[in-house]
């Protein structure tokens, strides 16, 4: 996913007001043939926490891409930008928290799961602990999406998910999930069953087996780990796991 990390001013200029509280805002329909390119809104950066807090209720206009990086475990702002204000057409999206803080994805798991349907064609969660529950959830949410990116995400997976219903009408390509086995997230070296039990739960859906074309993860998991066998018997011949760089 390359995306300019640079959000245009005249969003800026045009919705954000130095005086918050006046909220002095002009939108577009969002029918409107000009779309923005590239948004980004992290949150390490003042000045768009107090632009998130000044849209509401308004949504931004249509963007090629949205970057909601550095995502903090308290953020009004961020929660109501993400109830309110996300675009109703976005082709990216990236979500993602700081690496050295790297929290519980149910603080903001709603609003994103009530998003989805905004997002286009590539998807991105990065630097999250995300449960079994929200897993099952999150991808099936997604699954109109072309690329799922799980990265750097430390992942429950205890059992096999059942994909087989959740997964109906599936366009998802490829699936990333480079760097979420790795040993500072869900070490799936230690732990190649958990890895084992998502590739088995993917394959529960037909709809898959006609997209899904590549799995991204590192060489050495791939290795220590049974998905190739598991996808060749399940019938996912096209499927190729490749490493992420």
């Amino acid at each position: 996913m390359k995306v300019n990390d640079k959000i245009s001013d005249d969003v800026y200029y045009n919705i954000y007001s130095k005086e918050c509280e006046k909220k002095i805002v002009q939108t577009k329909s969002v029918d409107d043939k000009e779309i923005y390119s590239h948004i980004d809104l992290s949150l390490n950066r003042y000045k768009n926490i107090q632009f998130m807090g000044a849209l509401q209720p308004i949504s931004l206009m249509n963007t090629e891409s949205l970057l909601l990086t550095m995502m903090k475990s308290k953020s009004k702002n961020l929660s109501k930008f993400l109830c309110s204000s996300v675009p109703q057409k976005v082709s990216e999206v990236i979500f993602s928290s700081c690496i050295k803080e790297r929290f519980l994805f149910s603080k903001y798991f709603n609003q994103t799961m009530r998003s989805s349907s905004k997002i286009q064609t590539d998807a991105c969660f990065a630097e999250f602990a995300i449960s079994f529950r929200q897993l099952r959830r999150l991808i099936s949410a997604y699954r109109h999406v072309e690329y799922l990116y799980l990265q750097n995400c430390k992942l429950s997976i205890p059992v096999v998910p059942d994909f087989s219903q959740s997964l109906k009408n599936a366009k998802i390509i490829k699936l990333d999930i480079s760097e979420s086995g790795l040993k500072r997230a869900s070490d799936w070296k230690i732990n190649p069953l958990e890895l084992d039990n998502l590739i088995k739960g993917l394959t529960t859906s037909e709809d898959l087996r006609r997209t899904l074309i590549k799995i991204r993860l590192e060489d050495d998991i791939r290795e220590n780990s049974s998905i190739c066998q598991i996808l060749h018997e399940r019938g996912f011949h096209k499927t190729k796991v490749t490493p992420h760089l």
